[in-house]
């Protein structure tokens, strides 16, 4: 049975981390003694030691080998018993087969091979033994009557299966290798303790690293550097390094911690961190094609060292908890085992339940003021929620009769309740008043200092994330957050979660608010506003303060806008206003649209713009549409114009264009400028024009002054066409002036050109010519003549010769000879000598051999010399095994196939495994199929997983084909859950469809939910498509909402598509609203509709009045 790849893979990468540091204990020996002592090619060698090796090298012929050249090299050099420095060859082989079989093998070197100096004073982190774990943020636990007995701090700790991993981990950088873990789970769902328990009891000299001031992703960047071997860095709510308001500095800390992972010199290092599953999805997710990809340093970091953690204990976990609960007599541990419903003891004793119930039984104004904060947090304000803004939002939270029923003191009363930790018994209330330490320097950001700020609970934040993901925020609330949200990035989080949901009002307020404070880039969401509201003087006002504070943008922008809206003159004036500040692309733009509509002198005005404010691109392009169009006179002004403008290249093209007007002196003024200038290629383009045009002395004359300027290339030209319109002492006598200028390659043109001919005498003239000119690689033609002529012993003497003075070039040739004559033995000692001898392309030549063999039918040959290539490191042999795999194949010699795709894939093209499998599943052979996505899948194919599951699926193994679907799903190939969902939905398995469509759009897989919506919606379901829509939207993804809106629309159920396009929008997605509102007004439906489009919607989710 395969294990998933995550497994199989890590086991093969410490396998060969270990076999790196094997290396070092036997002191770097160089590549070339280790070929030479193990008799493995120098460049699998390398591959070896360098730790480019992808997958698990052969024991017997690879790694067994390299292991007893390096005990040779330990006891030729007397360093010690190579037992003591490598460990025994026994211990290797065990790893060796741990790793084979996705276990991950303990390290067979001996602890003294890796000493563990401490690390240096001035290095980040401090002893694990100092830190607390509700310093790390572990989640404090409720209390509970102990009847005077004194209790530990928290409750004993129930292991499960994702701590054994974790303790792997754990053990392998303790055996030397660097390593990050992410556990992903829903909140308080114990990620946090777990990551604690695993490196609590590391000894010194390990250290842990907790990066939180003066904001966690500033502390990363300014320390990471620094971080020294023996580090745990602890990134616990991993998602504020990664997931931060500019993604940019984000990708920063990502790659920052790649580097440090993969550079060996700073390990061993361990990176921890935790996501709640929706932040994990964020990052994770694969853009489609075209669109930005934000977190591509993130994804590439996470994706493949993530553990899902459950949300609650079930089977032998929860009997292990109950004997924990009696042998250590902790009340808590009890109390949750009584009364945590589902088994969710992790949430229970962090005070989850609790808190729903204070939620829950909460009064009406202390829930306005909760659902406030969940909101300022789902929306994007940081985790320090100011009061003002609670205060002031809380009353839209509130209907009529409760506002007016309400005390004086009802917001005191509010906020007493929530930050009541009685109810909670320890844990963390629904707010938390968040207290800076006096002389820190360090406080959470909000307008005023002395107004407190609280934290809301993790467990309420998650959900409330998805309890009101359908629900706006009343405009109390938006009026707030423009007032009294913390910092800058905390309002333009809120601008655009305005924008998304078609509040402009409310994102224009709370853009401006973000541009008072300096924010250039609010400017230009601004100005879009604006313009989409139609204020085009306010939007130009806008754009123009933006460039006035350095941004660009918005002015570029606007100008392309209104410039495909038809306002060419605004356009145009506005790309003006960019002169200077080197943003001329939207001049470039603005030349490209006039050029499409035919507007030759507005293209050529803006394009002389864009010109003299330094993008000389645009009048050379507009120069070439004009000479492809025939106006040459035109093209030619714009020619010169561009060169005078710098772009010196266009002298090239005015030369070209002087000469075809008949201007022969001034053609050859610019070319020669051109080529003073460094573009030598004019002088051999008019050249061409004139030995074309039958100018053969004007022609020569330039090509000549081309050899003067040191480019013969003209000279070499002109001898081909010579040679070739019968002019061979033309020819001849402008092949020896080539020569002469150092282009002895024209000889050889003219050479080619005889041979080519059947003028071998002159052709082998001309070879002696170039020969004695100092270029010895005409003994090699010489020696092909001779073998075209017939003469094969004259021919094999040459190169033989040539072979024996150290040539290997003609080793090669002399194979290809002998192999041609039938001589096949011949052939390969030939080609086996080039090897010997370091021939460049011996392992190409084998593979040469290989292939002519196999065109000729002779597999067996072919064989053996696509092997020999692949010892030899040809690049594409294991491509030529593969094929010959499949001839195999066809031909019905499965065993002869199988063996082949073997051998390819133990050279590197693991695919000649998956492709043969593919073959035997076409051909209905599953069990062959089967057995080749195994083998590969033990080389790590994450593709193969998903072989394994169509095999399953189609034997009726649902469960297996489960099992291997989330094997590849967990090694990142999600889409194998969409398509066995596809699979079953095909069968008519619709419940077992319905289930994979949901676990794939929990992935992230938006069309997966899309997919499943449709088909409910084909099938009359409305009701069914509705539900799954906005359980994809309830994951964060409303594309499938949107995509439902407009199929009810074609429908005919206009109501319908309004209805469940503002739902859309209220959860973050306003595409729908907007396309169904232009489609009405399209239809002459105008009134809220257009106004919609202008102005978006009010709070209440009304069409906005203008504003």
């Amino acid at each position: 049975m395969a294990k998933p790849p995550n497994d199989h893979g890590d086991g093969v990468r410490l396998f060969l981390d270990y076999l790196m540091r094997a290396r070092s204990a036997a002191w770097n020996p160089s590549a070339q003694w280790l070929s030479r002592h193990s008799g493995i090619p120098k460049t699998t060698v390398e591959s070896l030691i360098q730790g480019t090796r992808k997958r698990l090298p052969n024991w017997s012929e690879q790694v067994e080998r390299l292991l007893e050249a390096y005990r040779k090299k330990v006891t030729e050099d007397e360093r010690g018993d190579p037992d003591a420095v490598l460990g025994g060859m026994t211990a290797w082989k065990q790893a060796y087969d741990d790793a084979q079989n996705g276990r991950p093998p303990t390290c067979p070197l001996p602890m003294a091979a890796s000493p563990a100096p401490p690390p240096a004073a001035a290095e980040p982190g401090r002893p694990i033994g100092r830190f607390r774990p509700l310093d790390l943020e572990v989640h404090p636990a409720i209390r509970a009557d102990t009847a005077g007995r004194e209790l530990e701090e928290l409750p004993a700790y129930i292991p499960r299966a994702h701590d054994e991993t974790l303790a792997q981990v754990v053990r392998e950088v303790q055996a030397g290798a660097s390593r990050l873990v992410v556990l992903v789970g829903d909140s308080a769902t114990g990620k946090t303790r777990a990551l604690w328990e695993a490196v609590r009891t590391l000894p010194e000299p390990w250290r842990l690293w907790h990066p939180i001031e003066p904001s966690r992703p500033a502390a990363v960047l300014a320390e990471l550097r620094s971080i020294g071997r023996y580090t745990v860095v602890w990134l616990n709510e991993t998602q504020h390094y990664l997931l931060t308001a500019d993604p940019a500095v984000g990708e920063r800390v990502a790659g920052g911690l790649r580097e440090l992972l993969r550079t060996h010199e700073r390990g061993p290092v361990l990176v921890l961190g935790t996501l709640w599953p929706a932040y994990w999805r964020t990052l994770t997710a694969v853009p489609h094609a075209g669109r930005p990809d934000p977190y591509a340093q993130a994804r590439e970091l996470i994706k493949s060292a993530s553990i899902r953690l459950p949300e609650s204990f079930a089977g032998t976990d929860l009997d292990t908890a109950s004997r924990h609960a009696g042998t250590t007599g902790d009340p808590r541990l009890a109390e949750a085992l009584r009364r945590a419903p589902e088994g969710r003891l992790t949430q229970y004793l962090a005070g989850g339940p609790a808190l729903l119930e204070l939620y829950d039984n909460a009064e009406p104004a202390a829930r306005a003021v909760l659902d406030a904060a969940t909101d300022a947090r789902r929306l994007g304000h940081g985790p320090a929620l100011p009061r003002l803004l609670l205060a002031e939002a809380a009353p839209g939270y509130l209907g009529d009769e409760q506002w007016t029923l309400l005390d004086d003191d009802w917001l005191e009363r509010a906020f007493a309740y929530l930050t009541d930790h009685r109810p909670c018994r320890g844990a963390r209330p629904p707010l938390t008043r968040i207290r800076p330490r006096p002389g820190t320097g360090h406080a959470p950001a909000a307008q005023d200092q002395d107004e407190p700020v609280y934290r809301l609970a993790d467990y309420l934040e998650q959900h409330g994330s998805r309890t009101r993901r359908f629900l706006c925020p009343p405009a109390t609330f938006w009026n707030a957050a423009t007032r009294h949200a913390a910092s800058v990035s905390d309002h333009r989080a809120f601008a655009k979660a305005a924008r998304d949901r078609g509040r402009n009002r409310h994102a224009f307020a709370l853009y401006r608010a973000a541009a008072d404070a300096g924010d250039t880039f609010a400017l230009r969401e601004l100005t879009r506003i604006r313009e989409q509201a139609g204020d085009h003087e306010g939007a130009e006002r806008l754009a123009r303060a933006a460039t006035d504070a350095g941004d660009t943008f918005a002015l570029r922008d606007l100008a392309r806008t209104w410039e495909e809206a038809g306002d060419h003159e605004g356009a145009e004036r506005l790309a003006r206003a960019l002169n200077g500040t080197g943003r001329t692309s939207v001049l470039y733009f603005l030349t490209e649209m006039r050029k499409q509509a035919d507007d030759h002198e507005g293209a050529e005005r803006v394009a002389r713009a864009a010109a003299d404010a330094g993008d000389t691109l645009a009048l050379y392009n507009l120069a070439q549409t004009r000479d492809q169009a025939g106006d040459h006179e035109r093209a030619g002004r714009l020619y010169q114009a561009a060169a005078d403008a710098g772009f010196t290249i266009a002298l090239t093209d005015a030369s070209r264009v002087r000469e075809l007007a008949g201007d022969h002196e001034g053609a050859e003024r610019l070319a020669r400028a051109a080529a003073d200038a460094g573009h030598t290629g004019a002088l051999r383009h008019l050249a061409e024009q004139r030995q074309h045009a039958g100018d053969h002395e004007g022609a020569e004359r330039v090509a000549r002054a081309a050899a003067d300027a040191g480019y013969p290339f003209p000279l070499r030209y002109l001898t081909r066409l010579r040679e070739l319109a019968g002019d061979h002492e033309g020819a001849e006598r402008l092949a020896r002036a080539a020569a002469d200028a150092g282009d002895t390659d024209a000889l050889l043109v003219l050479a080619h050109l005889r041979r080519q001919a059947g003028d071998h005498g002159g052709a082998e003239r001309m070879y002696q010519v170039a020969a004695d000119a100092g270029d010895t690689s005409t003994l090699h033609e010489q020696a092909w003549l001779r073998e075209r002529a017939g003469d094969h012993k004259s021919a094999e003497r040459m190169f033989q010769a040539l072979a024996d003075s150290g040539d290997t070039l003609a080793l090669r040739e002399l194979a290809r000879l002998r192999e041609r004559a039938g001589d096949h033995e011949g052939a390969e000692r030939a080609a086996r000598m080039a090897a010997d001898a370091g021939a460049r392309d011996a392992a190409a030549l084998l593979q040469d051999l290989a292939e002519v063999r196999q065109g000729a039918g002779d597999h067996e040959g072919a064989e053996r010399a696509a092997r020999m290539a692949a010892d030899a490191g040809a690049r594409d042999a294991a491509a030529l095994l593969q094929d010959l795999a499949e001839v195999r194949q066809r031909a019905g010699d499965h065993e002869g196939a199988e063996r082949l795709a073997r051998t390819a894939a133990n050279a590197g093209l693991t695919a000649a495994l998956w492709d043969l499998a593919v073959m035997r599943e076409q051909a209905g052979d599953y069990e062959g199929a089967e057995r080749m996505f195994q083998a590969a899948a033990d080389t790590g194919q994450i593709d193969a997983f998903y072989g394994l599951a169509r095999i399953r699926e189609k034997a009726g193994d649902h469960e297996g084909a489960e099992r291997f679907t989330w094997a590849a799903a967990d090694a990142g190939l999600t889409a194998a859950l969409h398509a066995l969902a596809r699979m079953r939905h095909e069968a008519g398995d619709y419940e077992g469809a319905e289930r994979m469509y949901l676990a794939a759009a929990d992935t992230g897989d938006t069309a997966a939910m899309s997919s499943l919506a449709e088909l409910r919606q084909q099938a009359g379901d409305h009701e069914g498509a509705e539900r799954l829509a906005r359980t994809a939207a309830n994951a964060g993804h409303t594309f499938p909402l949107q995509e439902l809106v407009r199929r009810r629309y074609q429908a005919g159920d206009h109501e319908g598509a309004e209805r469940l396009a503002r739902t859309a929008a209220d959860a973050g997605g306003t595409t729908a609203l907007y396309d169904l509102a232009t489609r009405r007004v399209q239809e002459g439906k105008r009134g809220r509709w257009a106004d919609l489009l202008r102005f978006g919607l009010e709070a209440d989710g009304s069409t906005a009045r203008p504003w």
